[in-house]
Order: C-alpha cells, then structure tokens, then sequence
C-alpha cells in the first residue's frame, strides 16, 4: 500500500479507510513529534520511517546508493550495519551524542539500503526490517526491548565471519583460475 504523510489533523474514517485492507482494525504509522507529521499506511514500521527520513535527508552513503550496495551479499550487507552498528554503540556509551547520532544515521541508512534491495524481497525482508526496528529501539529507547547488545554484537559478528568467508573463498577460486 501506498504510504501517506499526514501534516494536518485527518478524519478516523480516513485512518480506517487506510488501515483496514492490511491490519483490519489497526493502522501502522511513525511519528516524527518535533515535526509535527505522521506516516501511515507501510507494511512495516521501517518504510514509514524511511519514508520520513527520505523526505529531508541527503545520503551519506551516495556511492553506495548509486548502486554498488546491491552488488554485495547479504553477509556483506550486514557486515556494513554490523560495524556501524558497534560505532553507534561505542560512541553512545563514551557519551558523545554527536558522534552517536552521525553513526546511527549511518547505520540506519545502511540497513534501508539493505531493505531496499530487490533480492532480500523474500523470506530475509522480515527478518531485516525486524532486526532494524529492534536496534534502533535499543540504541534510542529510553526502555528498549530485553535483547541484549552482545546478542546484536553476535547477530552482526556472524554475517562478518560469513563476508570475509566468501572474499577468501573468491580470491581462492581465483587465483586456482589464473594457474589454469
């Protein structure tokens, strides 16, 4: 379904009209409350986040945007997050808001990019857009969800692992082709 910005008050019947093909009686939508504006009408929280921040954000990560994302792996993929995930993490815990939220916002950034790719429209794509709406309320929430960051740490270590698995296993099969 098509998502909606809501900027000035809007009838139930509307929200209703919205939210019924989808969730019956529920309607799901992001708040941006310092703006004043609403999101609604996303089959997952995460779209309509974007959806918001798309709206006045520049990419930070425009080489990648421009295409060069969607040629890595999901393990590849999610290493990214992983490392931005840990920078977030860390600079949160020193206390440095600004160096936090830069890190966030890539990080967030980073696993919209990963949501958007054609490929993981399949079984990943809940899986993703899960995880992200998990850590961001845990690196944001003032009572976040009872996961642990060493279970996220251990989550993003894996895909890690996995990337540098398939780089090494590339440049072997490679170098077994130029002896050829």
């Amino acid at each position: 379904m098509e998502i909606i910005l809501v900027d000035r008050p809007i009838a139930r019947q509307r929200l209703k009209e919205i939210g019924e093909p989808q969730f019956g009686t529920y309607v799901k939508a992001v708040v941006d409350v310092n703006k004043g504006i609403m999101a609604v009408g996303g089959d997952f929280h995460a779209d309509e986040e974007s959806f918001l921040l798309d709206r006045d954000m520049k990419l930070i990560h425009s080489s990648l945007a421009g295409g060069r994302w969607f040629t890595m792996s999901i393990a590849e993929q999610m290493a990214n997050v992983g490392s931005e995930y840990e920078r977030a993490l860390r600079w949160k815990e020193r206390g440095n808001t600004g160096y936090f939220e830069h890190a966030l916002d890539r990080m967030l950034e980073l696993f919209d990019l990963t949501i958007e790719d054609p490929r993981w429209r399949n079984h990943r794509l809940r899986e993703l857009c899960r995880v992200r709406e998990i850590v961001r309320d845990q690196l944001c929430s003032e009572n976040p969800e009872p996961w642990s960051r060493a279970d996220f740490k251990d989550y993003f270590l894996a895909f890690g692992i996995l990337a540098r698995n398939e780089r090494d296993r590339a440049l072997e099969a490679s170098a077994l082709k130029a002896k050829q």
